[in-house]
């Protein structure tokens, strides 16, 4: 059974902080300013085959707009990005998001950090996280009597 909990992220990584990190590229805009609310991106988790599908969409963003980081059991997913200006015009029907985006998920199940894979193709970030396969060892029983013997 995959268990998972999930968080909004407050925080983007500073360049300098490599450690555990999986990014496409540099992130190309400045972080947020701070009258820009940062909301939750939306993600779809599937387990398949020993590992985890985490989708999620990325409509209008690049590589380097992107930043996947992981960290211990944690994996936070970043998009960059600005509110879309109208130029003047006025809106009939605005429901699109522009804005930035992040996701933090913790994961219970032990995975393989050094494997996971992202692409972005078509506008949906897909992440792939293998899992570690679970062993089963039989430990045998010594008899601490017939040892002394």
């Amino acid at each position: 059974m995959l268990h998972f909990f999930s968080r909004k992220s407050k925080t983007n990584a500073s360049p300098s902080d490599t450690e555990g990190i999986i990014q496409f590229g540099e992130m190309t805009e400045s972080p947020p300013a701070q009258d820009e609310e940062e909301i939750e991106l939306p993600i779809d988790l599937l387990e398949d085959r020993g590992c985890l599908i985490l989708r999620a969409p990325m409509v209008g963003a690049s590589e380097g707009d992107i930043s996947v980081v992981v960290r211990g059991n944690q994996i936070t997913i970043s998009k960059n990005g600005s509110s879309q200006e109208n130029e003047g015009r006025d809106s009939i029907i605005q429901e699109c998001y522009w804005g930035p985006l992040s996701r933090t998920i913790t994961l219970e199940n032990p995975f393989q950090a050094d494997k996971i894979s992202a692409k972005l193709e078509k506008g949906v970030l897909t992440i792939r996280i293998p899992l570690v396969k679970e062993r089963t060892k039989i430990i045998p029983i010594e008899d601490a009597e017939e040892k002394n013997n």
